[in-house]
């Protein structure tokens, strides 16, 4: 709905050239880009560049503005993320929500985990429990709780607390993984999406 809105403000601002529609394409473009991880800053950079040629020369100036204001507003929550678990990304799943649903064999998967193309610990389920995952180094008993909701590794309700810290790195080496896949199988990435 925010992506198609957006779309709708910002066709009604190139028609009319009237403020209040792209204030709205803002607004709802920022919206999707702090709510979906895949809707990064560069996807509104790439709108913006493609939707410049057929802006009237008046209105380019505007449009550029009304963009950086859902950029930066973006920027600081990836500013937030840094400064916090050491991450400059809208969200620390971002790796791990990728690595769900690849349509590779066992074999290939074994394969690739063989040639360091993905991590030992990739997995079909990749949302894997604390427990699963401290043969790999994780999640150690010896690290202090100093903030419970990025270093206690299961909540109080006995859930995993996927907010945890480690779980930054783990989805860093998936998404590293991911990007790896999708050089080499675009074909079965674009099956997957």
């Amino acid at each position: 709905l925010m992506l198609v809105g957006g779309g709708v403000a910002l066709a009604l601002y190139l028609e009319s050239g009237r403020k209040a529609p792209l204030a709205w394409f803002s607004v709802l473009t920022g919206a999707v880009m702090m709510t979906r991880s895949v809707f990064h800053p560069l996807w509104l950079v790439l709108v913006v560049a493609a939707v410049l040629p057929l802006t009237p020369q008046r209105a380019r100036r505007r449009l550029i503005l009304a963009s950086a204001v859902p950029l930066l507003v973006v920027g600081l929550l990836f500013l937030k993320n840094q400064i916090l678990i050491g991450s400059f990304n809208s969200s620390t799943w971002l790796g791990l929500s990728l690595a769900k649903r690849w349509p590779l064999s066992q074999e290939e998967v074994r394969k690739l985990k063989d040639s360091g193309v993905i991590p030992p610990y990739w997995e079909r389920r990749p949302f894997r429990e604390p427990d699963e995952l401290k043969p790999f180094g994780f999640f150690g008993d010896d690290q202090p709780i100093t903030h419970a909701a990025l270093d206690a590794p299961y909540k109080t309700n006995g859930e995993p607390n996927f907010n945890h810290r480690d779980y930054v790195a783990i989805s860093d080496a998936l998404l590293a993984g991911n990007l790896r896949l999708i050089q080499r199988f675009p074909g079965r990435y674009l099956e997957r999406t």
